[in-house]
């Protein structure tokens, strides 16, 4: 993921009626994580279209952190799943142990009115003392295996509910932290990919591969040249002349003994003049407002560039008269 902020080239600060420099909107691109930047295949002048990944840069600290927190909630996840294992295990072994317990109840319960049904047939001299006492003996078997079959229940219950590590409304938040962290993570990570943000030529190369970028750092600008734009500067009358969509003629000095001419349409005229006000070559006086000229008015014309055309030459507005 990169930035691209686009700014015009080589502003004008010629005073002529008409002249100007050439310009183009540029992208200047920077890194956007910090890191080693590795096959980074721009050069000066090359063409580049939009989309194109042209470099990576390596961040060891963030890929680390990111395998961490990965393999943080693949052990979580894992350990929930055999908590869960292990809690049906527990469900079910406690299960079985209450049915013991609840049938041992009902055997100390029977052996309990058969003793007391015994006893009142000693009363009455049917049966000797140690057939009552054998109930007592039966009574205190059955009770201490009741009392041990429950230790295993009070046992097996707390097993239960501790081998989650952490209830499933802790877990199920706990993993959704983590999943968060991961997703941002992998957003920041998309920084590490240098990608082309328009089509154009590269105008300047300021990374290298193998340099240590930090976030922000600047690595190329590369602008569209296929259309240039001659921003001039123009009198009021002059720039009264033209308005927004007129075609014009631009001569631009390409090095040519003769400037070259191109077509061009105008895209905007500035509506406030600029460097303030001026004496007309009538009244150098500035006597009156009707005889003062206000000042210099910015002229944008954008024209197809054959090649010829760089960023900052100069070139004139042509008016046929």
């Amino acid at each position: 993921m990169l930035m691209a902020i686009f700014t015009g080239c080589a502003k004008e600060s010629d005073a002529d009626d008409g002249m100007g420099r050439f310009e183009t909107d540029e992208a200047t691109v920077i890194a956007m994580s910090s890191g080693e930047l590795q096959q980074f295949g721009v050069a000066e002048g090359q063409q580049l279209q939009k989309g194109m990944i042209v470099g990576l840069i390596e961040n060891t600290e963030l890929l680390a952190q990111r395998e961490e927190l990965r393999s943080t909630l693949a052990e979580m996840e894992s350990n929930q799943q055999m908590a869960i294992s292990q809690g049906e295990l527990a469900r079910r072994r406690l299960a079985d142990l209450q049915k013991q317990a609840t049938s041992l109840r009902q055997q100390i319960a029977e052996v309990q009115g058969e003793k007391v049904h015994y006893e009142e047939l000693y009363e009455k001299g049917v049966v000797a003392r140690n057939q009552v006492e054998a109930f007592d003996t039966r009574l205190d078997m059955l009770e201490k295996q009741l009392m041990q079959i429950e230790e295993q229940i009070g046992n097996t219950v707390v097993a239960d509910e501790g081998s989650h590590g952490m209830s499933p409304e802790d877990a199920a938040q706990r993993s959704a932290e983590l999943q968060t962290q991961l997703t941002q993570l992998d957003q920041q990570l998309t920084g590490i990919q240098v990608t082309v943000p328009i089509t154009g030529t590269v105008v300047e190369k300021k990374a290298g591969e193998g340099d240590y970028v930090t976030a922000g750092t600047i690595l190329f600008k590369i602008a569209d040249l296929s259309r240039m734009t001659l921003r001039a500067y123009l009198s009021s009358e002059s720039a009264a002349r033209l308005k927004i969509g007129q075609k014009v003629k631009v001569a631009a000095e390409t090095g040519l003994a003769t400037p070259r001419e191109y077509d061009g349409i105008v895209t905007w005229i500035s509506q406030q003049a600029e460097f303030g006000s001026r004496p007309s070559k009538g009244n150098s006086q500035g006597a009156t407002p009707q005889a003062a000229d206000d000042g210099l008015h910015a002229v944008k014309v954008e024209v197809v560039n054959d090649g010829q055309i760089a960023i900052g030459m100069r070139g004139r507005i042509v008016f046929e008269d």
